[in-house]
């Protein structure tokens, strides 16, 4: 037989109820209040920055680095084997043409000029000697031939004669026969004579061309030596600042060795690095930006290496204004590669909210709210982004960095009129 429960413990099971019943439509309520809270959160109007929609151009390009160079440098070399004998400039030092920046041994080569300088001395004299030779000889040549032109003359003269008395009678004919004979052995002596003269003058002239020869290799030479013994001294071919000196003193130098490199400071170029993965887009004379701080300087690729070096490939770009006082040597550099471009497009100014993908969600102002709105991402650089979607120029887009938020479908602004 079921006995009848006390008054006590049925008032606690209904009021158990009772609490069980009102508490499911609130749990329901704040279910529904947290749910609006997570799609709609809130941000401080001062902690976000943001950018006004416009049309516009816009260059694709593509990030690499890049170190400001002396676009001219030249390397000093030893003329000869030597040994470094004194370093008279450092790095850094400021240089003149001409000046000498160390002294290598030059002891050897000072002997072989002095050697070489009385060899050619030698040479010049016999040269001398030779064409006094050549005049004295042509002179008493030409001496000779005089006298043998008189002497034909003079039996010219005596054969004529001899001629005319034979036609009168008044002398023989072995007479005439005599003076004809010595006319023409006159004639031909005096010939001969001639011959010898010019055989004379074109053996001595021989002579004196291989003599000259022997001169103007010697001279070469002479001053191929003057100009190691001043290279000797390393001068600077310009005016700069010294780079680098070999400063290893005592220790033997070879011939073509670099012993120093001088930089020419009024011009730079840009020496740049790339991810071999991106250098199938550079190109020879493909535009670079180069930005320094606040200012950016263009120029143009002049050069790509065809190696690569840690996963890196090198380029070198001519600056168009490559004396500008903002370029320091060595300086590091951003750069970017502008690889296309798009003209009358929409754009936004570029911030972290860029995360480099093709489509992504981005937030536009409306009053003390943001919409999500889901984008294409076109063209982009260091200072603008191209937009593609449901974006019209004149709206306000956030271009702080909204990664955690990419999953909210609005934000509410706060205090952004707190000011007005």
């Amino acid at each position: 037989m079921d006995r009848e429960l006390p008054k006590e413990v049925i008032s606690k099971r209904r009021r158990r109820q009772w609490i069980f019943g009102a508490a499911g439509p609130v749990l329901i309520l704040l279910f529904i209040w947290a749910m609006g809270q997570l799609a709609t959160r809130s941000v401080e109007w001062s902690r976000i920055r943001y950018s006004v929609a416009e049309i516009g151009a816009v260059e694709a390009t593509v990030n690499a680095s890049g170190t400001i160079v002396p676009e001219i440098e030249q390397a000093i070399t030893a003329p000869n084997n030597s040994i470094l004998r004194k370093t008279l400039l450092r790095p850094g030092d400021i240089v003149r043409t001409g000046q000498s920046i160390l002294e290598l041994e030059r002891n050897d080569l000072q002997i072989e000029y002095e050697k070489t300088k009385e060899q050619l001395e030698l040479l010049q004299y016999k040269k001398t000697q030779m064409e006094s030779e050549l005049e004295r000889k042509l002179t008493e040549l030409q001496a000779s031939k005089e006298v043998k032109d008189l002497e034909a003359r003079f039996e010219k003269i005596q054969y004529e004669r001899t001629k005319r008395l034979n036609e009168i009678g008044a002398c023989s004919d072995e007479e005439l026969q005599r003076a004809t004979l010595a006319s023409e052995i006159a004639e031909r002596e005096s010939a001969v004579l001639n011959l010898q003269i010019d055989n004379q003058r074109a053996s001595m002239d021989m002579e004196l061309q291989s003599l000259v020869l022997q001169i103007h290799l010697q001279e070469r030479a002479l001053n191929d030596i003057s100009r190691r013994l001043t290279l000797s001294n390393a001068p600077s071919p310009l005016d700069g600042i010294v780079t680098w000196v070999n400063d290893s003193i005592g220790f033997p130098i070879r011939e073509g060795d670099v012993v120093a490199r001088v930089a020419d400071l009024s011009r730079y170029k840009l020496r740049g690095e790339i991810s071999s993965i991106n250098s199938g887009l550079l190109a020879p004379g493909q535009t670079v930006r180069i930005r320094i701080g606040e200012k950016t300087i263009d120029g143009k690729i002049i050069s790509i290496s065809p190696l690569v070096r840690n996963s890196l490939t090198s380029f070198d770009v001519r600056l168009d204004t490559p004396g500008d006082p903002v370029l320091r040597p060595n300086q590091q550099t951003e750069v970017f590669v502008v690889t296309s471009g798009a003209r009358n497009v929409l754009r936004v100014s570029n911030g972290p909210f860029y995360e480099g993908l093709h489509d992504q969600t981005i937030f536009v102002i409306r009053g003390d709210r943001a919409e999500a709105r889901k984008v294409d991402i076109g063209a982009a650089n260091y200072d603008w982004v191209e937009i593609r979607g449901d974006i019209s120029p004149g709206d306000t887009v956030i271009i702080s960095d909204m990664k955690k938020l990419r999953e909210t479908k609005g934000l509410k602004i706060k205090n952004r009129y707190a000011d007005n």
